[in-house]
């Protein structure tokens, strides 16, 4: 289902723009996020009543991508997408005058296509990899301001934390 791509695509190919463009990358990261909501909410709608959507990606040999849908995981979405939004908007105002608001709104915009592959990951390697580019996209974000004082230790730490913490993650995956 198109909608399943699209609510991941929006908002990466605008974080993508946004960074190559570098010109309002406030409104081509809020019409990304739009686009990403709108597909949202139009897939929440569709899963009323039970219904699923699935989308299957080519990935490694006999072992697709595989991005799903019920009702839980598109209120998720719609979720992710909503809280995204609202994020967006007063980033707009809140970073008006920083140089660096297109690596800010691209990096943000990357956060947001990790944690809507992450919710609607079907399979377990899709999984793993919006979770380790939630990680990574987190690690980017707390380190943004590195010129600053104590920032890039603080971002190392936060990194560092979290990749010990992913161990479990790792762990059950092989269990199960």
């Amino acid at each position: 289902m198109t909608l399943l791509a699209l609510i991941i695509a929006a908002p990466l190919l605008a974080g993508l723009a946004a960074l190559v463009l570098r010109r309002a990358p406030e409104a081509i990261a809020l019409t990304g996020i739009g686009i990403g909501l709108a597909a949202a909410l139009a897939l929440l709608a569709g899963t009323f009543g039970g219904n699923a959507a699935q989308l299957v990606l080519p990935g490694l040999p006999r072992m697709p991508l595989i991005l799903s849908a019920e009702p839980l995981t598109a209120v998720f979405a719609a979720l992710v997408a909503i809280v995204a939004f609202g994020v967006l908007v007063y980033a707009a105002g809140y970073m008006r005058a920083d140089p660096d608001r297109p690596r800010f709104f691209g990096t943000v915009l990357l956060f947001v296509a990790a944690m809507q592959a992450l919710v609607l990951a079907g399979d377990w390697i899709t999984l793993l990899a919006a979770w380790e580019l939630i990680g990574f996209s987190s690690y980017l974000l707390i380190g943004f301001w590195h010129g600053r004082a104590g920032v890039p230790g603080a971002a190392t730490r936060a990194f560092l934390y979290t990749r010990s913490a992913d161990l479990g993650l790792y762990l059950g995956i092989f269990v199960l």
